[in-house]
Order: C-alpha cells, then sequence, then structure tokens
C-alpha cells in the first residue's frame, strides 16, 4: 500500500488530465488518479505525466525494478539529481521508423463506405448552376468546407473571390486516400458547386455536367489543388473530354514527386527528392512505389501541359528540382504580409512566453519543441504554450495547450490568440522545407521572435524578408536546446526589435484569373 509521503510526493508532478485523458477506464475505479497511480498504475505501465514513461524508467534501471519502488516517486525523490532519464528521448524516432509503411498498406485504415451516385445526381448538381456565368473547377483532396488547413483555407479563400462571377465547381475524391487512386473506369467524385454540398458523380455523370457547362457557359478553366486521392487517368479523361480554358496546376505540396509529400525518407528525415532509381529510394517504404506515381502524375502534366503555380519562390525552386518538370510557371503568394519599421522591444519579462503554432506533426517539428519544453522543466525563464485546433492531452504538463480554428471567416484568429497570450517567441521547426508557411507569417504578424530551423523552404525566405532582425535559425536540435539552456535567447530577444504586421489573404488562383469580363473563361476551345 502506497504510504502518504509517497502519495504527497508524486502528487505535486502528476498530471491529472493527462493521465485521465490516456487511461479513461481509471474513472471506473472511483479512487483519485494519483492514487490509482501509486497503486496500480506503474505496475501496470502507465505512465504520470507525458514527461515521464514508467516503463522506460524501469527497463533502464533494474535496481529500481528488483527493489519493486514506484518508479516515478524514486525519479522525483533520487532518480533526477542521480541524473537518471525520464524517459527514451529518441523514442519518437524510433517508434515512427517502426512503424513507417508504404501508403499501399496505409490505405487500409482510410476506407470507408462509398454510396453510389443516385441516378438524378447529375440534375441535381446541374440545378445549383447559376445560368449565364462562366465555370471553374477545381480539383483537391478533400472537401474544402469540412476539414481545415492551408490548402482548404486557399480554395475556400479562391472560391469566396471568385463567387459573385463564376459558377464555381470543387471536386474531390469520395473516397479520401493517402495517395494515388488505384481506379481506373469506377471513380466516384464528391462535388460542390458554388459551396454548397451537390452530393456525389461517377465519371459518366461528371462529363454530361461539363457538356452542360461547354453548351451553355463555354469551356470551364481547371485549376488541380491537389490530386492525392484521385486518378491521374480518370482526371485526364474527364478535363480532355471537353474543351477547357486555361489549367492551373498547384504545387502546395511535392506530392507530385514522391507519395510522402513532405518528401520524408521512412516518414522521420527530409530526403531532398533524390532520382527514384537511387539507393536512398531503396531504403525507404516510399521508394517502391515513387517512380509509378511519379510516372502517372507526369502523364497527366505533359498531356494537359498546365501552367504550375506555386505559393513562394521557394517552393517552385524545390518542385522543379524534385519532380524535374519544367513547364510555364507562375509564382503566386497566397497571401500578403505587411509589417511594421518596427519599435524598441521592451525589456523581456520572464518567463519568456513560448509558442508553437500549428498541427502537432512530427513534420512539423512538434516533437523537437515538446522535448525542449521537458528538458526545460522548472526552468523559470520560460513557459511554453501550444496553439493549434487539435484536442487536449497529447502533451504533458510543461505546455499549455490554446484551442485556436483558423477559418475563412476568422483568418486572423492565430494573430489574435498570440497577441491575447503574450507570447515573445515562436519556433518554427518544420524538418521539410515547407512551401508555404502560414504559421511562420501569423508569428511574425504577431510581432514573436522566431527561432527556426536552416532550410530551403519558405520559412527562411519570409524571415529573411520580414524579419531578419527579429529571428534566428539553426541547424539542429542541439542547437536549439543550447539556446534556450544558456540563456542567450533572452538576451537575442532583449536586443531586438518587436514588429506588427497585417495579413491580407490569398485570393488563390483568382488572382490569376481575368475576371473582367471574364471573357478567356468564357471562350470555347476548338
Amino acid at each position: 500500500m502506497s504510504n502518504e509521503y509517497e502519495l504527497c510526493t508524486v502528487r505535486e508532478y502528476f498530471d491529472k488530465k493527462y493521465y485521465l485523458s490516456m487511461y479513461p477506464d481509471v474513472v471506473l475505479h472511483e479512487v483519485e488518479p494519483v492514487f490509482h497511480y501509486c497503486e496500480y498504475g506503474w505496475r501496470e505501465g502507465r505512465n504520470p505525466s507525458a514527461d515521464f514513461d514508467t516503463t522506460f524508467y524501469l527497463e533502464r534501471y533494474d535496481d529500481i525494478r528488483a527493489a519493486g519502488i514506484n518508479p516515478f516517486y524514486h525519479y522525483i525523490v533520487a532518480g533526477k539529481s542521480e541524473g537518471r532519464v525520464a524517459r527514451d528521448r529518441s523514442g519518437a524516432l524510433k517508434h515512427r521508423l517502426a512503424h513507417a509503411r508504404p501508403q499501399r498498406e496505409v490505405v487500409k485504415d482510410w476506407m470507408i463506405e462509398v454510396i453510389p451516385p443516385a441516378n438524378d445526381a447529375e440534375e441535381k448538381a446541374a440545378a445549383l448552376l447559376i445560368e449565364g456565368r462562366p465555370t471553374v473547377v477545381s480539383v483537391s483532396h478533400d472537401d474544402y468546407r469540412v476539414n481545415f488547413g492551408g490548402v482548404q483555407n486557399v480554395i475556400a479563400d479562391e472560391q469566396g473571390e471568385l463567387s459573385d462571377e463564376v459558377n464555381y465547381i470543387h471536386l474531390s475524391p469520395a473516397q479520401p486516400l493517402p495517395k494515388l487512386s488505384d481506379e481506373i473506369d469506377d471513380f466516384i467524385f464528391s462535388v460542390r458547386i458554388n459551396s454548397a454540398e451537390a452530393g456525389r458523380l461517377d465519371l459518366d455523370q461528371s462529363q454530361r455536367l461539363l457538356s452542360r457547362v461547354v453548351a451553355s457557359q463555354g469551356a470551364p478553366r481547371w485549376i488541380i489543388h491537389h490530386l492525392m486521392g484521385h486518378s491521374p487517368e480518370i482526371l485526364t479523361r474527364l478535363i480532355g473530354s471537353q474543351p477547357s480554358g486555361k489549367i492551373f496546376f498547384w504545387a502546395h505540396d511535392f506530392f507530385a514527386a514522391c507519395e510522402s509529400y513532405a518528401l520524408l525518407r521512412n516518414d522521420i528525415a527530409y530526403c531532398a527528392g533524390p532520382p527514384p532509381d537511387s539507393m536512398a529510394c531503396g531504403i525507404c517504404v516510399h521508394g517502391r512505389e515513387r517512380g509509378e506515381h511519379m510516372a502517372r502524375i507526369r502523364g497527366l502534366l505533359d498531356t494537359l501541359s498546365p501552367t504550375i503555380v506555386a505559393p513562394s519562390r521557394a517552393a517552385l525552386r524545390v518542385w522543379e528540382r524534385t519532380t524535374g518538370c519544367h513547364f510555364e510557371s507562375v509564382v503566386v503568394n497566397p497571401g500578403e504580409l505587411f509589417v511594421s519599421a518596427g519599435e524598441p522591444r521592451p525589456e523581456p519579462r520572464l518567463p519568456l512566453r513560448v509558442g508553437f503554432i500549428g498541427t502537432r506533426s512530427f513534420h512539423k517539428g512538434w516533437v523537437s519543441f515538446e522535448d525542449l519544453a521537458l528538458d526545460l522543466a522548472g526552468d523559470r525563464r520560460y513557459c511554453f504554450y501550444a496553439f493549434s485546433s487539435e484536442a487536449e492531452g497529447a502533451h504533458g504538463s510543461q505546455i499549455e495547450h490554446v484551442s485556436v480554428r483558423v477559418t475563412p471567416e476568422n483568418r486572423n484568429a492565430m494573430v489574435d490568440a498570440l497577441l491575447i497570450h503574450g507570447i515573445d517567441v515562436v519556433v518554427s521547426w518544420s524538418i521539410w522545407p515547407e512551401t508555404y508557411c502560414f504559421t511562420v507569417h501569423e508569428a511574425i504578424a504577431a510581432g514573436a521572435f522566431i527561432v527556426a530551423r536552416f532550410g530551403e523552404g519558405n520559412v527562411g525566405d519570409a524571415i529573411k524578408q520580414f524579419a531578419s532582425d527579429c529571428s534566428v535559425e539553426l541547424s539542429c536540435d542541439a542547437d536549439l536546446n543550447h539556446l534556450f539552456k544558456s540563456g542567450k535567447l533572452v538576451t537575442i530577444v532583449r536586443d531586438s526589435p518587436r514588429r506588427y504586421g497585417a495579413l491580407v489573404p490569398s485570393m488563390g488562383t483568382a488572382d490569376l484569373i481575368d475576371t473582367n469580363p471574364m471573357a478567356e473563361l468564357s471562350e470555347e476551345v476548338a
């Protein structure tokens, strides 16, 4: 039986919210969570917080396991001062590497029941078209009105900008997938028209709908935002079945170069997109599929000869290098950032408020940020925040979660949240070259000092352009930890100016379309 002293000692460091979120069955025991851990939980391999791995500690230290001591209690009263390690710092990497799978296997977890289109689906979709308007057809990997993210916001802004002048038809896969679809005949689209849900259409129904469009309103213009989940062959047939206006193809990420759209070898390290027949691809779980994947997309590109649209010059550089494609290219900034001339930064109050913005995913650098916060637990110079739309419970008490959802209706939600919480520093630590990093622009607009990982993507370009004197770029996690632990960050932030900015949302491809008088859209192509 746990004694009262042990309970009191552990209670101070125990993360009740984390414990209950990870082990909801504890509620059924009708006992205090910390008592449950001390009495049963550690013996069952449960963790008292995200900071401490019970199983790891007992496996690493035989003396503690042999003595039958509560490992967390031991770590608090003796282990930490003895230099013992609370968890495997490389555990996240090991876990990802051990569970890395080619997308052909991941697909099994994505399968849903897709209800076939109704016989009158085409008629109902056509009823949503507004007579006399030219048409834009956009294509992406999911429903931009249901899901949230950078690509979805670009599409929503694009549709909103064009809503008074065109019929905007959006096609996404009825069966979402993390790879290209293998379908060559029975593909089903999920359709929206002028932002309204229009149901599902198969290829034949989609072709007939487009025939109506061409007959009454002229050839549509196509905007391909993302091919994930689509069949390039089906899409090529659909576009080629009718006259079409200009075709745009967005390089939002590097899906055209690999199923691993962030170009992560075995899901853990940026690979820089070597040739698909290279030895580097040969040792990657995504390498086996890469040659065929690239060939299928290249077939669509070669047939349609689209204009490539990149959200940043950094994106275009990497996209052309990794895909080997060089078409007529148009670089579009999916949003503008205007910053102030700068003003002296007030003497930093301690602790510095350090934030992580956006999805808590591996390729965004979340693991490095979480490790940094755990390393600095108890350091009075810093406190850590995570701003995202995700639910709580995925991190420890060292990081305060702030729920934020950026939508087309509230594009400044993240900037406002950073200002409200007085964030001094934002760590932008993506391990891949982001094509356009909304979060770093939001951080700059909120006047935060930026700590970024050095790389070839949009993050580096953005801070050089807007925050060169209130940012620092580092090469690795060791440099990141040293910057904080040495206290050098406090000095750098104190001596830097503070700039505030204003974000202007992108109009997507609407910026490239002649909307007055939309003549090119309505021209039929012979």
